[in-house]
């Protein structure tokens, strides 16, 4: 009886196959030489756990997941953006734009429509790179830069 137990053991351990996952990193990085506030707001309202400052060279991960299996690219938007109408970015605590992630509704503020290329919610601004990949996992890292032409945009 007792060699059956440790052949069944033997086979289960045998048979167990490593299970691959994606990990992707969503990150936002500041490249100019300006102070950034980025205020997100939810229904309409300051969604205050969202909100996050960025120095120069400074960069923020706004939301990671780890999927099951390989993926050709990041999984993400799942998380951060959830929920979110609009973001105000200011500049220096002085210029002010808001990034519309929903098209619901214009804001009396200069703004950047919701799939607009400066947008911070537009997919096509995020530059993807693949990190590290191995037999069994992926990393993924988007990253949304704002520059200095977001800078003087915002100053116009």
């Amino acid at each position: 009886m007792r060699k059956y137990l440790i052949v069944i053991l033997a086979l289960l351990l045998c048979s167990c196959e490593k299970e691959d996952t994606t990990y992707s990193n969503v990150l936002v990085e500041n490249l100019t030489q300006h102070h950034i506030n980025i205020i997100p707001y939810t229904n309409g309202m300051i969604d205050s756990n969202r909100i996050f400052s960025l120095s120069y060279a400074q960069e923020k991960s706004i939301e990671s997941h780890t999927d099951m299996g390989i993926s050709s690219g990041p999984i993400y938007f799942g998380d951060y953006f959830y929920g979110v109408d609009s973001i105000i970015v200011i500049w220096d605590n002085t210029y002010p734009v808001t990034h519309m992630i929903s098209d619901s509704f214009i804001s009396n503020n200069k703004y950047i429509p919701a799939f607009h290329n400066r947008n911070i919610g537009y997919l096509g601004k995020y530059e993807i790179r693949k990190v590290k990949e191995s037999k069994h996992n992926i990393i993924w890292t988007a990253t949304y830069s704002f520059t200095e032409a977001d800078y003087e945009y915002a100053k116009e």
